[in-house]
């Protein structure tokens, strides 16, 4: 493969990588976490051909300093805009994970609420967990807590 045509799978190989990230914030954005999967593997994918792209082009410099003006413009836009999106997506899934994790406390702080208010005092005066008619049971809670 000429040196020209590896700069050019690099930048259609970012370009895919922008897209694909943008679809996932607009997922993220519309809290469509289960359309998230359909595009994972190809994020995957993507992703390690664009690390080996980089590399490729890191360990030999000469392949962009031949590549024409025009090529290089084009790498130059696909890699700015690939930073952008992917300032983006991190900055969403962040704010994702963060009010995940407001909601994992809610839950934890009223699961601890409730048994508190199911503590009765024993004979001996230790807290023990209220046996008599009409107390409710202990709250048992999982949480998935994947992207």
């Amino acid at each position: 493969m000429s040196e020209s045509n590896r700069i050019a799978d690099l930048v259609q190989i970012t370009n895919r990588l922008s897209d694909l990230l943008e679809r996932e914030s607009e997922f993220l954005h519309t809290r469509k976490l289960a359309e998230m999967e359909t595009v994972r593997e190809d994020k995957f994918a993507l992703s390690a051909a664009y690390e080996t792209h980089v590399r490729a082009l890191r360990s030999q410099p000469e392949m962009l300093a031949s590549a024409t003006p025009e090529l290089r413009r084009q790498l130059k836009a696909a890699f700015d805009r690939f930073e952008a999106v992917l300032g983006q997506n991190e900055r969403g899934l962040r704010a994702a994970k963060e009010a995940s994790d407001r909601v994992l406390q809610a839950i934890a702080g009223e699961v601890d609420r409730q048994r508190r208010e199911n503590l009765a005092y024993s004979a001996n005066g230790h807290a023990s967990a209220s046996h008599m008619p009409g107390s409710r049971p202990p709250v048992s809670v999982a949480v998935d807590e994947r992207f």
